[in-house]
C-alpha cells in the first residue's frame, strides 16, 4: 500500500500529512519502539491515514487561516496563518507540528485505540449524592474519557485548542472619550494595547 502523502501543494488526492518513513525515523529518533513493533508497514500507513483524518475532523473550523485552495484534500497547507511566536507560516509546507501530532495520532491508533472518543451522555452516571456535606458518587460503570495533552501541546499554535477564552471591557471616561475626538490626549491607546498583548 502506498499512501498519497501532502506535500504542502494542496493535494486533491492526499490522504495523510506524513509517510511511514517520516514516522518510523521520529519514533527511532525518540526510542519509542511500539511504532516499530508493529512491524507491518501496511498497518503503519493505515494508521497515519486514520490519524490525519481524526487530526482535521477533531480541528474542523479551529484551524488558523484557511486552506490554500477549495480542491485540496486536507486542511493543510493554509494560508494567513501565524504562529504563537509570531511567525508567519508558509502555505507551501505542512508543518511540522502538524506532522508530529499526525504522527502521535497514528502510534495511538496503531495500538487499537481510537484517537476521536465518541461523546459520552454522563447525566445517569451518578450512584450517589449527598448534599451536606457535599459528596458524589459515580457508578463503577461510568465512562471515562482519554485526552492527549502532548498532543494538543503540538498543535496549540496552529489551531484553537484548550485553554480559556478571556473576553474583557474597557470603560472610558469622558477625558479619555474626549482623547479619542482629538481635543485633548489623555489616553495613550497604542501604548495601553501594547501593554495588554504584552509588546
Amino acid at each position: 500500500m502506498t499512501i498519497e502523502v501532502e506535500d504542502g501543494t494542496g493535494k486533491a488526492s492526499a490522504v495523510s500529512y506524513a509517510s511511514e518513513a517520516e514516522a518510523t525515523a521520529y519514533f527511532a529518533a525518540r526510542g519509542v519502539d511500539a511504532w516499530a513493533d508493529v512491524g507491518d508497514a501496511t498497518a503503519q500507513e493505515a494508521s497515519l491515514v486514520r490519524a490525519t483524518a481524526a487530526l482535521d475532523s477533531w480541528l474542523r473550523g479551529r484551524w488558523l487561516g484557511v486552506k490554500k485552495t477549495q480542491a485540496q484534500a486536507l486542511a493543510w497547507p493554509r494560508t494567513d496563518v501565524v504562529d504563537e511566536e509570531g511567525f508567519e507560516v508558509l502555505d507551501t509546507i505542512v508543518p511540522v507540528q502538524v506532522k508530529q501530532a499526525t504522527y502521535e495520532i497514528a502510534l495511538v491508533e496503531v495500538q487499537g485505540t481510537s484517537f476521536i472518543q465518541q461523546s459520552v451522555n454522563s447525566s445517569n452516571m451518578v450512584s450517589s449524592e449527598t448534599v451536606g456535606p457535599i459528596s458524589v458518587a459515580y457508578r463503577n460503570d461510568a465512562p471515562s474519557i482519554t485526552t492527549y495533552p502532548h498532543i494538543e501541546a503540538l498543535i496549540r499554535g496552529l489551531a484553537a485548542v484548550g485553554g480559556a477564552q478571556v473576553n474583557f471591557s474597557v470603560s472610558l471616561t469622558q477625558a479619555e472619550i474626549d482623547a479619542q475626538s482629538g481635543s485633548t490626549d489623555v489616553f495613550d491607546y497604542d501604548e495601553y494595547f501594547n501593554l495588554i498583548k504584552g509588546y
